[in-house]
């Protein structure tokens, strides 16, 4: 806004006539030559289309103000029909900015806010009449010398925002909730919009370039679904920080193993699960696995549950969370789509800490295994030594206890023979996870490594090629990140 005023500015001291396109092109221009990185934020695009919709709009709106009566009635009748016109305006402006910023705010979040087009109707005129001028006023009290009068202005300020920032969450929570879509979706809204335009408008050059990307974008949402045969399966460890939460996906069915953490109002399960599950197009989990009652792994579930419909639930602490004890159904297989999974006996004898509750999930399929283990130490460890022995040998280990020295110990990797071994944790944890003498353990058995606090998000798929592995900085991080 401060570079697109600037530049108008320029223009207007030159006595240069220019249009609203070729000012936000000239804006956009210098925006990528001194901050190029801008281009890959998803703030850049939603700028820019919001104010090229705006001066679009604006440019064929003609609001009545030639006419002029000296009569103090007809004076108000003139300021009533501006005044309706102004809201008439204000409210079409909206729609067509929702219309408008719809295939985008699919494309970056998956969502349209419904709420978004009344709460901008008081938002707008607020900020406009109210809380900006109350800013300019304490600077110009600060200018002056009156300092005092600083605190108080701003008060104002703050208690409107506070209040518009009420309103837009007490619409947006349950009034008019906001869509999820599909990115499908908005493709196909983009090819409509296209079609509508070079039909009815005879917009052609602008149509056919909208109908062009709506095109573009499906066919990167088709090669970019990876579709699994009978016999494949997919782990995806995703980055949650200090915590652990798996989808485990097959060709028509996928499993959620633990949900990432909680602190507060803010969940991993809804800023990272949810989002997964949501681009994966995955509509319900078939299975959901809560390992134990650790908030690192069930904190997040709340959020998902809310979200997502889970057809069943397993749990290795039924006293402190929801559903089937997974140790009541230890060596009980079920298969999907040609993959099995079966939980193991790792309970120990005695009184097992929570971290020996957890559930353990052998996943086998036509060519290859993975091991998930929770948080077990070496109890949990011992005990799944003695019932499966070899048995246990596994293509992918998800790292036990988050790469603790009370887990991994040297006869249960010996045994288990991990090609590759993943690890979930958040960078610079008060843990001090991983621990480096369990690194080193897990090097001289030749397992490769994976690390979401420097990789990001993990994949691992068994596929009739052999395995296919995957992770955020090697296959989306630009050099910028």
């Amino acid at each position: 806004a401060v570079v697109m005023a600037v530049i108008g500015a320029a223009l207007l001291l030159a006595c240069i006539r220019s249009s609203s396109d070729l000012l936000l092109a000239a804006t956009m221009f210098v925006v990528v030559t001194f901050f190029p990185r801008q281009v890959a934020s998803a703030g850049f695009w939603l700028s820019f289309s919001a104010v090229w919709l705006i001066c679009r709009f604006s440019s064929k709106q003609n609001l009545d103000r030639g006419q002029h009566s000296d009569g103090p009635v007809a004076r108000v009748a003139i300021v009533k029909r501006h005044s309706i016109g102004y809201l008439r305006a204000l409210v079409r402006l909206q729609i067509v900015l929702l219309a408008g910023m719809m295939p985008l705010l699919i494309l970056v979040f998956g969502e349209v806010p419904l709420s978004a087009p009344l709460t901008n109707l008081f938002a707008v005129p607020i900020f406009g009449a109210l809380v900006v001028p109350c800013v300019l006023f304490s600077l110009g009290a600060y200018a002056v010398g009156l300092p005092h009068w600083i605190d108080w202005i701003l008060l104002s300020a703050d208690k409107l925002i506070s209040w518009v920032l009420w309103l837009a969450e007490l619409l947006s929570g349950g009034v008019l909730p906001s869509v999820r879509l599909a990115p499908e979706f908005g493709a196909t809204i983009l090819m409509a919009f296209g079609l509508v335009g070079l039909l009815a408008l005879r917009a052609r050059q602008a149509s056919m370039l909208l109908v062009a990307l709506g095109v573009l974008w499906s066919v990167i949402l088709f090669q970019s679904r990876t579709t699994l045969e009978e016999g494949e399966f997919r782990v995806t460890f995703l980055d949650v920080g200090q915590g652990l939460a798996m989808a485990v996906a097959t060709r028509a069915h996928v499993l959620l193993y633990d949900f990432g953490p909680r602190f507060g109002s803010f969940s991993l399960g809804e800023a990272v699960v949810l989002p997964y599950l949501r681009g994966e197009g995955h509509a319900q989990i078939d299975a959901a696995i809560i390992s134990h009652g650790a908030n690192d792994h069930v904190g997040g579930f709340s959020s998902v549950l809310g979200q997502v419909p889970v057809k069943k639930l397993f749990t290795g602490e039924p006293q402190k969370t929801p559903g089937f004890d997974c140790h009541l159904h230890a060596d009980v297989p079920w298969v999907w789509d040609g993959v099995t999974f079966s939980f193991l006996r790792s309970l120990p004898d005695g009184a097992p800490s929570s971290n020996d509750r957890s559930c353990v999930l052998r996943i086998k399929g036509q060519y290859g295994s993975a091991l998930l283990t929770g948080d077990i130490e070496t109890a949990a460890e011992q005990s799944l030594l003695k019932y499966y022995g070899k048995g246990l040998k596994s293509d992918v280990l998800q790292i036990p206890h988050h790469g603790s020295k009370t887990s991994s110990t040297e006869r249960f990797l010996a045994t288990t023979q991990p090609r590759y071994a993943a690890l979930s944790r958040g960078v610079l944890n008060r843990f001090n996870h991983p621990d480096q003498t369990v690194v080193e353990r897990y090097q001289r058995h030749g397992a490769q490594i994976g690390d979401t606090a420097t990789d990001g998000q993990l994949s691992y798929q068994s596929l009739r090629e052999g395995w296919e592995v995957g992770s955020f900085t090697k296959d989306w991080a630009r050099f910028w990140h």
